[in-house]
Order: C-alpha cells, then sequence, then structure tokens
C-alpha cells in the first residue's frame, strides 16, 4: 500500500474524529456556537462581523465585496478585485 495514501487515511481519520462534523445548519449554530443568515445582506448587517473573505463565483464577486467596504469591514479576496466593462 501507497505510504501517503496511508498517511492522508490516518489524517482523515484524525480530522474527523477531532473535528466536529454536525449535519444540519442547526447543529452547525449550535455546536459552533454562531447564528445562521440566510443572505450575505443580512450576515453583513446583523452579523455584525469585523471581516469578511469572500470565495465566490465571479458574477457576485464585485457586489459583495464593495457591499462589505461600505460597511467598513476588513475584507478578504480569493482573487484580484476587477470590474470592466
Amino acid at each position: 500500500m501507497d505510504r501517503n495514501f496511508v498517511t492522508c487515511q490516518a489524517l482523515n481519520w484524525l480530522v474527523r474524529s477531532i473535528w466536529p462534523q454536525p449535519k444540519t445548519l442547526e447543529g452547525y449554530a449550535e455546536t459552533f456556537k454562531t447564528k445562521i443568515y440566510e443572505t450575505v445582506d443580512q450576515t453583513i448587517t446583523s452579523g455584525k462581523p469585523d471581516a469578511v473573505c469572500i470565495w465566490v463565483e465571479n458574477y457576485p464577486y464585485h457586489h459583495y465585496a464593495l457591499q462589505a467596504v461600505a460597511n467598513e469591514l476588513h475584507v478578504f479576496l480569493s482573487k484580484p478585485l476587477v470590474c470592466s466593462r
């Protein structure tokens, strides 16, 4: 058996045994002691995060980044913010 495969299996087992993996949204909220928001707007306005990490497809990327900046949040982007017309 490949040594890397065994290492990956061991790491996978370790992560699953230590890190909780709830199966429902309510389970995530309870496990991580957080609220669940339906939309990005709710998250930004009601959740009042200190920062957001935007990791989405290209089409809503620009909108979410500018919305977060307008709400005075720190913004971490997964790719450069470019808008072409």
